[in-house]
């Protein structure tokens, strides 16, 4: 018998299990393609030499290399914000939870590699349109953070979205900052940089509440 059963219960072929776990496989030779060629220049013969199969065979499963960095992306950007809602689940108030989440996002960074070296070596026109859509998503949970803490007295009323848009541009621009002087090391400063710099300058203390709420 050819069909076998996922824990969620759904049934799955042996050639859709088998499918699933090539792709798998090229995508962890893309990674390191794109890491070492950046975007512009892998190819998708590299990729395919790379994975250890024929360009036809690459082509079976992805129409191209645009199609294969997404994919890659996506896989990167669903890791880390899995690994945010593991590592911070139940974190409040909601200024800590934002530490917690800017401080997995670093360490699972640390983890991946290939995912900082692409990163710096991609173009940035293209970069920015491949970033666009998973920052976007990034960006709302940090903003809805941030407005609850508002909501709750933690700091001052602002633009939550403006905010989060400096909170996650300021960590771009310091990992980009760090791996281009070939300082990968000073990476796992940043969560302490964005805390001193952006965050603890718009916390209240209990005593400026106090303060506000005896007026």
């Amino acid at each position: 018998m050819n069909e076998v059963y996922e824990p969620n219960g759904e049934r799955a072929t042996w050639r859709e299990r088998e499918r699933e776990r090539a792709r798998e496989e090229i995508l962890e030779a893309a990674a390191h393609v794109f890491a070492r060629s950046g975007y512009d220049g892998a190819g998708m013969k590299e990729i395919a030499a790379c994975a250890g199969i024929s360009v036809g065979m690459l082509y079976n499963h992805f129409r191209g290399k645009e199609e294969i960095f997404r994919a890659l992306v996506d896989r990167y950007v669903d890791g880390m914000h899995e690994r945010g809602d593991s590592t911070c689940a139940g974190v409040d108030p909601p200024l800590d939870q934002i530490r917690c989440r800017i401080r997995s996002a670093i360490d699972f960074y640390g983890e991946c590699r290939n995912l900082v070296l692409i990163y710096v070596r991609m173009n940035p026109v293209r970069l920015e349109m491949e970033a666009a859509g998973w920052e976007r998503d990034t960006r709302g949970v940090i903003a809805g953070l941030l407005a609850e803490a508002m909501r709750r007295g933690d700091m001052a009323e602002d633009d939550p979205r403006a905010i989060a848009a400096l909170i996650i541009g300021s960590v771009h621009k310091l990992l980009h900052m760090y791996v281009s002087e070939e300082r990968e090391e000073a990476i796992h400063s940043i969560p302490d940089v964005i805390d001193r710099i952006i965050l603890k300058p718009l916390e209240r203390g209990r005593s400026d509440r106090c303060e506000e709420e005896g007026r």
